[in-house]
């Protein structure tokens, strides 16, 4: 039977009440999924208005009701206010997390190999372009990594710290367009010091090579270049980490996802996704 029709937006996550005489939902004036208000319906009117309650809601709510209550409660997800986004450390065991950058979120985090700093990608504001840089473990100021020899040097977002803790290897490129998406030319494997001085190009070509790691025993470098038919897939390949002959260690079938890999701790194998 249908109970009620709307002629803008939509009603989502209908639950009845304990008595079985109301319907409450979502009313959704676009199709965001996000409500501002919920409907109470009767169920059971023959009357042509069924409406007897428009709730409205603080903030929007994206989720359905969790329920009724026998005390005539709706139950509601609502949305949290926006905050400034941050990066936070906690205890591996739990316990309280500890705030160690202030209205910046950094992505990709790694420790350094003494752990006294974490290392990571972030967006400068009124830039296109992402900078890797650290802050203390313990909070603090963030401090750019200036890559920079003789040109501009854009950070990619993947950042990985060699095993001995001496450099870093990250996606990106020279000459990337400011905002706009950089081409294959411009993505490329890179190895820097800490201290952004000693910068090594490793690849270089017409295909976008990404997602670097170092090995365990800091010989080699494993990177993801994409296939020119497919952008989703990608073959592995293995280089030396200071720069050589490249190889490639998947096959077509293992049908390699674009994200994340990583060494096993022994080196002998890799993980990574597969569509």
């Amino acid at each position: 039977m249908k109970v009620l029709t709307t002629d803008i937006g939509r009603l989502r996550g209908p639950v009845w009440s304990p008595d079985g005489q109301y319907i409450a939902a979502h009313y959704e004036s676009g199709h965001n999924n996000l409500s501002r208000a919920l409907w109470v319906i009767h169920a059971a009117s023959v009357e042509a208005n069924r409406i007897v309650a428009k709730i409205d809601l603080p903030r929007e709510s994206g989720d359905m009701l969790a329920g009724w209550t026998p005390e005539n409660q709706l139950g509601v997800f609502i949305q949290t206010p926006k905050v400034p986004p941050a990066t936070f450390t906690v205890s591996a065991t739990g316990g309280k997390a500890a705030q160690v950058t202030a209205e910046v979120e950094l992505a990709y985090l790694e420790w350094s190999a003494d752990g006294e700093r974490i290392l990571g990608t972030w967006w400068n504001p009124g830039d296109s372009a992402l900078t890797i840089g650290s802050v203390p473990a313990g909070g603090g100021e963030l401090t750019g990594l200036p890559l920079s020899w003789g040109r501009e040097v854009t950070a990619g977002g993947v950042v990985d710290v060699s095993p001995d803790g001496r450099r870093i290897v990250f996606m990106g490129g020279a000459g990337a367009p400011r905002f706009a998406r950089p081409g294959p030319e411009n993505v490329n494997i890179w190895t820097a010091s800490l201290d952004g001085r000693d910068l090594t190009q490793l690849t270089g070509g017409s295909r976008f090579d990404t997602h670097p790691t170092w090995s365990p025993d800091g010989r080699w470098i494993a990177f993801l270049r994409w296939l020119e038919e497919d952008p989703d897939v990608a073959d592995i390949l293995l280089m030396p980490s200071t720069g050589g002959e490249i190889r490639q260690v998947s096959s077509d079938a293992d049908r390699v996802a674009v994200g994340g890999i990583a060494f096993s701790p022994d080196g002998d194998r890799i993980a990574y996704f597969s569509d």
